[in-house]
């Protein structure tokens, strides 16, 4: 018999304030989500920052989530908005500002352009939309 539980059963037992399941869901996201993180800020201090606040907001918003689309998708789209967040608090000194991602369902699946086009336009934006166009469209969480 397979003990091992699906990710909706440890998002239940998360949303009734189970610390087990919660550390479960810690252990399934934190490679991807970190990564993540540490590919937005510019050392580890501030990713771990940013993937605590994040892995908070996921946890708190846990009973939002529906199966219409992957768990990863759902929370990595949180964390990406968290971490953009913090970015555009950083850079706004600067006057520089990212947009906060919509959420999975509203992309469109069907492929509008080849990939050669794809390049040829990501190549013409500057170094920092390059970055967050790379992190969230082509790096993207299954």
């Amino acid at each position: 018999m397979n003990n091992k539980k699906t990710i909706n059963e440890i998002v239940a037992l998360c949303i009734e304030g189970n610390n087990k399941a919660q550390n479960e869901l810690y252990t399934l996201c934190k490679t991807k989500l970190y990564t993540m993180c540490l590919k937005f800020s510019n050392n580890s201090n501030q990713a771990d920052d940013m993937f605590i606040e994040g892995f908070t907001k996921i946890l708190m918003n846990l009973q939002n989530w529906t199966d219409n689309y992957t768990f990863f998708t759902w929370a990595g789209t949180i964390m990406k908005n968290n971490c953009i967040n913090i970015c555009n608090k950083r850079y706004n000194k600067h006057e520089q500002t990212f947009e906060v991602l919509p959420e999975p369902q509203q992309y469109h699946s069907e492929p509008r352009f080849d990939m050669t086009e794809i390049k040829y336009f990501i190549n013409k934006l500057p170094k920092k939309e390059k970055l967050v166009f790379t992190l969230v469209f082509v790096n993207d969480m299954p």
